[in-house]
């Protein structure tokens, strides 16, 4: 889940990224890093008198972005 405020605070850095762990395998973890740029394209936008205040994402929409973690290194 991701607020508006969230949105709103990573719009204001020019290198905000999101972090995503997909933990379903423990001994596996993965790894998505995706920019506000991208993330972008997946976000609600006010209409008429509507205005969103949270929204979901799911994994899947960056399935390609997410890497397999060797466990003895450092992801960054």
């Amino acid at each position: 889940m991701l607020t508006r405020n969230e949105w709103e605070m990573a719009m204001e850095s020019e290198r905000h990224a999101f972090y995503f762990w997909n933990l379903r395998d423990p001994l596996k973890p993965k790894l998505a890093i995706v920019s506000s740029e991208t993330m972008l394209n997946h976000m609600p936008q006010d209409q008429g008198m509507g205005q969103w205040d949270c929204t979901k994402v799911p994994f899947s929409a960056f399935t390609e972005q997410f890497a397999s973690l060797d466990r003895n290194k450092s992801p960054i």
